[in-house]
């Protein structure tokens, strides 16, 4: 099963994600998969809380 991630944690790398840094690059500071940012990231756009972003 893959590790889960205190709720703080992940709060930080969502409003660190809205700020910029590219998925990637948040994933390896804070040492997870840059699929499990994405998928933060797709839940909180699902659930309107992040703003989409372009590219």
């Amino acid at each position: 099963m893959p590790p889960r991630y205190q709720p703080e944690v992940r709060r930080q790398v969502l409003q660190l994600a809205g700020a910029g840094p590219k998925p990637k690059d948040l994933a390896e500071a804070f040492g997870m998969s840059p699929a499990t940012v994405d998928n933060g990231l797709r839940q909180e756009r699902i659930s309107g809380l992040v703003p989409i972003r372009c590219s």
